[in-house]
């Protein structure tokens, strides 16, 4: 693989990390209030 690939490559696995942390953050906020994933999208957007 050439660097222009590897750069790709880790870019997706650290965007496919974030995005399982993201999940992850979710659901336990789901679990603590149903409130808290609308907070936490209002903070993002």
């Amino acid at each position: 693989m050439d660097k222009g690939n590897l750069k790709i490559s880790m870019i997706l696995i650290s965007q496919h990390q974030i995005g399982a942390l993201f999940l992850k953050l979710h659901s336990e906020q789901a679990k603590n209030d149903s409130f808290g994933i609308t907070n936490i999208e209002n903070r993002i957007t």
